[in-house]
């Protein structure tokens, strides 16, 4: 039984299957750029609510260069990317650098991260059968290193995914007649494959983290176009994983599970794959949420947050138990959000960038107290 450290912070990850296929969530998902010019309908029995005159958001960066989504904040550091090849991560408070990656030429990097203490990338080799390195590095005065290299943990699978959250993180691990979900603390060393999979036409998908436990993806291969997706909730205090109450036949999937709940989303439509149906858990009963972007979710202390892309401008979401979906942030036409949410301490933070200009800004708002 896996437990994860209380001060851990939910992350989010987008990476989905075994096979490649993205969820969204991604830094790289670009697709969100061009939002339907169909209005979607909320059809679920949640109704919106607008909340977003208690929040108080600001610019923490903008950079013009970046157009990749490399840019991260925690509490104490800023994470910015200037190209594949190189990032810097400087103290937000003593606007000083604390840690600089070069990638070597013919490499470039993916799933850059970072929280508190740590930062996480993978270096991915510019080839038809790349090389693929998950790297580690303590903040702020640590070296690299490989995960493989810490306590001998399972060596991380292609195509590379990896989530961190606090000193946790997540990624999958194996062969291919056993795939597994892994986490690694990366303070103490230990290690633990929280679900596997154990034949080679089952992929397994990127779990996804909160410090309430992580929601896991797994796809057969059985003749449909996406293979037929299942979802599965493992709590921090439960031995073993539970699988989500699916509402649409093979639907691909991405969740996140909070203190109070658990939402997942269902990409109903193959022609439109950045939608997915959102639903939650109150107690036993599966609340219809209405739609959104798939694949957006984390979960932050009791609520989820999801962005959503219907109509002109984007928006974001949050809901938990016995409460209405509320509105949170809604951007102006000029800007689209291009990645999911991320948690980080007390604080949301939100990627959006310039509709057409390519310039990309990072906004963040302190959770309100309720």
């Amino acid at each position: 039984m896996f437990k994860f450290p209380r001060a851990l912070v939910p992350a989010v990850c987008a990476v989905l299957l075994a096979n490649g296929c993205s969820a969204g969530g991604s830094e790289t998902e670009r697709s969100k750029a061009a939002p339907s010019s169909t209005p979607q309908t909320d059809t679920g029995t949640a109704t919106d609510t607008e909340g977003a005159d208690t929040w108080s958001w600001r610019v923490v960066a903008q950079d013009p260069r970046t157009n990749r989504g490399y840019l991260h904040a925690s509490k104490r550091y800023l994470l910015e990317a200037d190209s594949s090849q190189t990032m810097r991560v400087n103290d937000r408070k003593k606007e000083s650098p604390v840690a600089a990656v070069t990638v070597p030429p013919g490499e470039h990097l993916e799933q850059v991260d970072l929280s508190e203490r740590w930062l996480t990338w993978v270096t991915v080799e510019n080839s038809d059968d790349p090389s693929v390195t998950h790297w580690v590095r303590r903040l702020p005065h640590g070296s690299p290193q490989r995960i493989e290299d810490i306590a001998k943990a399972p060596r991380p699978q292609w195509p590379p995914t990896q989530a961190l959250a606090g000193s946790l993180l997540t990624y999958t691990a194996g062969a291919m007649h056993r795939r597994c979900a892994v986490t690694l603390d990366l303070e103490t060393g230990t290690h633990e494959k929280v679900m596997c999979v154990r034949h080679r036409k089952t992929g397994i998908g990127m779990p996804r983290l909160s410090e309430a436990g992580v929601v896991v993806n797994t796809q057969s291969e059985d003749g449909t176009p996406n293979g037929c997706n299942r979802a599965w909730v493992r709590r921090a205090d439960d031995a073993t994983a539970t699988e989500l109450p699916a509402q649409l036949p093979c639907a691909a999937f991405t969740g996140a599970v909070s203190s109070s709940t658990t939402v997942w989303n269902e990409q109903y439509d193959e022609d439109a794959p950045d939608v997915g149906a959102f639903y939650g858990l109150d107690g036993p009963e599966v609340v219809p949420l209405g739609d959104g972007d798939a694949g957006s979710e984390i979960a932050c202390g009791d609520w989820v947050y999801w962005t959503d892309h219907a109509g002109e401008v984007g928006r974001l979401k949050r809901w938990r138990p016995g409460t209405d979906v509320e509105v949170v942030y809604r951007n102006s036409k000029r800007w689209l959000l291009v990645a999911s949410p991320r948690c980080r301490d007390d604080r949301i933070t939100l990627l959006q960038s310039a509709n057409g200009q390519g310039e990309d800004q990072l906004i963040e708002a302190l959770i309100p107290d309720e």
